[in-house]
């Protein structure tokens, strides 16, 4: 059985964060079934800055235990009733889990998306041979706004598979926006 923990009062719809010391809305604060209202006592604001700061050592407190409970972890991942579980999930969430698995197109579907987007697909595979063999130096920062977060190869023509723009996700979704 688990230790209820002392609680702050909850007052119009607001409680006291234990950690920031603010009253915030209930909706600021996550769910808990050691406390009597069923809250935690910092706010998610204050728990999520508090998991960045201690992330390093969280995963290394739970690679340990994975590592210390690892059969345990095995054989309740393995038993029949996990199993069964498992199945009757898939069964019910069907078009979920498969969209999420990227099976929610039948086969002649995406044979027949494949045709209709033919061009695009053989100068992705063109730009993506000359990269690999160091023919083309990919960049590595957006030409358009210098970020360096996944740069993207943006083809004005595809018949020009060689002549790339190079874009950050943002920059080349807003590139294709504009020219649809």
């Amino acid at each position: 059985m688990r230790a209820v923990v002392e609680e702050t009062k909850i007052v119009d719809g607001h409680k006291l964060c234990s950690r920031c010391k603010e009253m915030k809305a209930l909706d600021d604060f996550g769910k808990s079934n050691k406390t009597k209202c069923g809250l935690r006592g910092d706010c998610k604001k204050c728990r999520n800055a508090r998991r960045l700061l201690n992330r390093e050592r969280i995963i290394s407190l739970n690679k340990l235990w994975y590592d210390r409970n690892k059969e345990k972890v095995n054989a309740k991942r393995k038993s029949p009733e996990n199993r069964k579980k498992a199945r009757d999930y898939k069964a019910l969430n069907a078009e979920k889990y498969n969209r999420l698995r990227g099976l929610y197109r039948s086969r002649e579907e995406s044979r027949k998306e494949r045709e209709k987007h033919r061009d695009k697909i053989n100068a992705r595979k063109i730009l993506n041979y000359h990269v690999s063999k160091g023919h083309i130096i990919k960049f590595d920062a957006c030409q358009e706004c210098g970020s360096k977060e996944r740069i993207h190869g943006h083809h004005e023509n595809y018949s020009k598979p060689l002549e790339v723009i190079w874009l950050c996700n943002k920059c080349h979704q807003r590139r294709h926006r504009k020219n649809d």
